[in-house]
């Protein structure tokens, strides 16, 4: 197994299309109050992407990714969702993301774990917003998952740089992708199974 093949695989055992939360919001079952409480705290962990684009030295998508905060806190605004103090789950995944932003090796595979589930998390949330929440906003306040849904270019990026990584490094980043991925699926149970 290549590289991607193995840090696919590592995602897969995260797949967040599979886990309740999600999967509640695509069948229409999630309960608002527990949305609203997603949108708001995810937000945390959006505004720290760029910073794992800058320790990668890439600017360009660094400075894309605050635009994309900002139209993640559009959704935010258009479910009236209240900034409350995030979770324990959320804290540490935001903690869990600076650390690993902070490292060459590291942040390629966080930002390989964040940016390699986008397409398909986009795309089913957006789906499931348009089937069954059209009351809570409209096109313009989802537009962060439209801009990420099918948008493959980061992880194509990503790829090629996790590719040129030597072994020990490699290493480095496998374990960060690791991490990312289990931190993400646990940020969501604390959504899921908080009152």
């Amino acid at each position: 197994m290549d590289r991607i093949g193995e840090l696919s695989h590592l995602v897969g055992m995260f797949d967040l299309n599979n886990h309740p939360f999600y999967t509640a919001w695509s069948n229409g079952t999630l309960p608002l109050e527990k949305l609203q409480r997603y949108a708001a705290d995810y937000a945390e962990l959006i505004g720290t992407i760029p910073e794992g684009w800058n320790q990668a030295n890439e600017p360009e998508y660094s400075e894309e990714e605050r635009f994309h905060h900002s139209l993640w806190n559009r959704f935010v605004e258009s479910l009236q969702a209240r900034n409350e103090s995030p979770l324990t789950q959320t804290k540490t995944l935001v903690n869990i993301a600076r650390n690993l932003f902070s490292g060459h090796p590291e942040c390629l595979g966080a930002l390989y774990a964040f940016e390699s589930q986008q397409p398909r998390t986009a795309r089913a949330k957006l789906d499931g917003l348009a089937t069954h929440y059209r009351h809570l906003g409209d096109d313009s306040s989802w537009k962060y998952f439209d801009v990420h849904a099918d948008n493959t270019s980061e992880v194509e990026f990503l790829a090629e740089k996790l590719h040129q990584l030597d072994e020990a490094d490699y290493a480095r980043s496998r374990t960060a992708c690791t991490m990312m991925s289990a931190a993400m699926w646990h940020a969501l149970d604390g959504y899921w199974y908080t009152s």
